[in-house]
């Protein structure tokens, strides 16, 4: 739980999308998973772990969630990139491959996507998020 007063996101544009993270750094995604999820963490951030992971923060008790538009396209199999190094907007540290990141779809391609601006829409509903502050 964080205070009402609070930020919570689950990247940002210094560090690695949920699904990069995943991929990087599978014992500490695994322990997450247990902490919060329970047992049996995936070996892989599938569109169902996204889901879960940015549903918890949608649900959070932070007054507001910022979640980046790559982890939300990462939640739905055909929008996800094929490889997460690839929704990377910065990294720290290195010149190379930085400020580089181009959302592959366009907004009007995206308010086609029916099925997953539904699923999403009803994830931001369930969560009380929807409603002006």
């Amino acid at each position: 739980q964080y205070p009402s007063l609070s930020v919570c996101a689950p990247s940002c544009h210094d560090c690695s999308t949920v699904r990069g993270w995943w991929e990087e750094d599978r014992w500490r995604c695994h322990e997450f998973y247990r902490k919060f999820y329970g047992p049996n963490a995936p070996h892989h951030c599938d569109d169902w772990v996204s889901q879960k992971v940015i549903e918890s923060h949608l649900a959070s008790s932070s007054m507001w969630a910022i979640i980046p538009i790559q982890d939300y396209l990462d939640m739905w199999g055909e929008l996800r990139s094929a490889n997460p190094k690839d929704d990377e907007i910065n990294r720290p540290g290195q010149t190379d491959g930085c400020w580089v990141y181009r959302m592959p779809w366009s907004v009007e391609q995206l308010m086609e996507k029916d099925h997953f601006n539904g699923f999403l829409r009803g994830m931001v509903d369930r969560n009380g998020r929807s409603m002006a502050f």
